[in-house]
């Protein structure tokens, strides 16, 4: 959602956040690149509820298990979220490239709880807009839509929290995608608990 010019004013060294998969990234031997992998099962959740919450993706109303349709055949942002996984997973042991688990993180407080809240003591507020914001603003001006009074971009962020939401039918379909899309692989091994069912029956 920024543009070049953005990142020509950033100072340096600076972090760059982005979604895309490795070989849509621009590459240079020169940069490091740092990529979170999470437990795909967590990883919807939070993704469910962000795309529930902003409203130019018109999906205010969208259910739970409408959404569930939608990642579980890669038709969200981004793509399919195992092919994004993949995509850096191969790059794992790059030595310009750090692939860290998420579930570790949470456990690791070295940064700090103002880090680790995606905030620093001392910020000053950069009155320039990106060009992808002032695209997005004018979107939602011109279609009359009514930005949410409070975005939250994180949720609450809990490891497992999944459990809380899927049906069993649900985790057992996802279970099988992963299976399939990571066969041959050791990913599992990254999540020792990734294929935990709710219960031992599904409805």
């Amino acid at each position: 959602m920024t543009d070049p010019e953005t990142v020509a004013r950033m100072s340096r060294p600076g972090a760059i956040k982005t979604y895309l998969l490795f070989h849509l990234n621009p590459y240079s031997p020169k940069a490091k690149y740092i990529y979170v992998a999470r437990n795909p099962k967590d990883t919807y959740v939070p993704f469910y509820y962000h795309t529930k919450m902003i409203q130019v993706y018109e999906f205010t109303d969208g259910t739970f298990d409408e959404f569930f349709n939608i990642f579980i055949n890669g038709e969200n942002d981004f793509g399919d979220d195992f092919d994004h996984l993949l995509s850096w997973y191969k790059h794992r042991n790059d030595p310009n490239v750090l692939f860290i688990i998420y579930e570790d993180m949470k456990i690791d407080s070295f940064l700090g709880k103002n880090f680790l809240n995606g905030k620093t003591e001392d910020t000053e507020e950069d009155p320039y807009i990106p060009e992808g914001i002032q695209h997005i603003n004018q979107y939602m001006k011109t279609n009359n839509i009514k930005p949410p009074e409070e975005v939250n971009f994180v949720q609450k962020a809990v490891v497992g929290d999944w459990k809380n939401n899927f049906t069993p039918e649900q985790s057992k379909i996802l279970k099988e995608k992963i299976q399939e899309k990571t066969k041959g692989r050791d990913i599992s091994n990254l999540w020792p608990d990734l294929h935990e069912d709710m219960k031992d029956t599904v409805i």
